[in-house]
């Protein structure tokens, strides 16, 4: 692809720039928003439709890019921080005082569910005799 660029005239800063920019796919970057704590507020995709001609004479090297990411020619993002909840650390601790005592009421639930399955086989086996 470097070849083809160069061969029609395009300078090699030119693509080392562009190729270096170009490697993310629309959603590997929203999943980078995303780690960064970054949050979409507005968003504007320029949708180019694929040449397949092109496509074609790479298909080596695209067939690995989903089409969406292939016609979407740039994406223009407005970006602000996520806001962060601050926890209440008495309200933290009173959760965590909840899920432990959910928690053990789901481990009551397993042990009267096994004591009640081995009541039911002694029940049938029980029958059959």
């Amino acid at each position: 692809m470097i070849n083809y660029a160069l061969e029609k005239g395009a300078e090699q800063w030119f693509i080392d720039a562009f190729y270096y920019v170009n490697k993310l796919t629309y959603a590997q970057y929203k999943e980078y928003f995303d780690i960064l704590q970054l949050e979409i507020i507005e968003e504007k995709k320029i949708i180019r439709k694929l040449d397949m001609d092109f496509y074609n004479r790479f298909e080596d090297k695209l067939w690995c890019y989903p089409v969406f990411d292939l016609e979407l020619d740039f994406f223009h993002v407005l970006l602000k921080k996520k806001q962060i909840l601050q926890i209440n650390p008495e309200i933290s601790t009173e959760m965590t005082n909840k899920i432990s005592m959910i928690e053990s009421q789901i481990q009551e639930i397993n042990c009267l569910g096994e004591t009640v399955a081995k009541l039911a086989d002694k029940i049938s086996s029980h029958k059959k005799n």
